[in-house]
């Protein structure tokens, strides 16, 4: 078997939102072909810690002005998706105009590993996706927790790349 419930160990593949064509396979191809031709080199260097290299491509990115101690400044949120398949959070705080304190602070996240087995039984399709989805919505947790949950963040995730950012733990429950 092949997929996400075929798999004993099958890592996420997408955090962001594609949209769907009449055909999976072309699909897949299209995506392929988007990443090809979006993909670049980026090295951020944080103020503390160490300087991230990738290939890859920006699933969403937001800037805007906060005041500063003594003047403004410009906050910059990026969120990475490398060609190895790991996730970069980024924040850069620069002043507006003019020389000073800048700050450049990433992380990286991998992809999880989802266990669709039970006792070494696999799961049934239902209890597989919806494990599934638990593990995609915190590495999308993680990831705002990157960014502390700032509005801003939560703008992004929401109108960028579709995030849900509600956690539902009524177990089987309607609403």
């Amino acid at each position: 078997m092949d997929g996400a419930l075929g798999d004993r160990r099958t890592p996420i593949c997408d955090i962001k939102r594609v949209t769907p064509t009449r055909d999976t396979k072309q699909q897949g191809y299209l995506r392929h072909q988007q990443q090809e031709n979006t993909l670049e080199y980026v090295k951020i260097t944080q103020t503390r810690g160490p300087t991230i290299k990738l290939n890859g491509e920006i699933l969403a990115e937001k800037a805007f002005t906060r005041a500063g101690r003594d003047r403004p400044v410009k906050v910059t949120l990026i969120v990475y998706e490398a060609s190895t398949g790991e996730y970069v959070a980024h924040q850069e705080t620069r002043p507006l105009s003019g020389e000073g304190y800048r700050s450049s602070r990433a992380e990286v996240f991998a992809q999880p590993i989802i266990e669709l087995t039970v006792d070494g039984t696999l799961m049934d399709k239902g209890d597989a996706q919806a494990e599934i989805e638990r593990q995609v919505q915190r590495l999308h947790f993680s990831i705002m927790d990157f960014f502390e949950w700032d509005n801003h963040a939560r703008s992004m995730a929401r109108e960028q790349l579709g995030w849900d950012l509600e956690m539902d733990l009524r177990a089987g429950e309607t609403s």
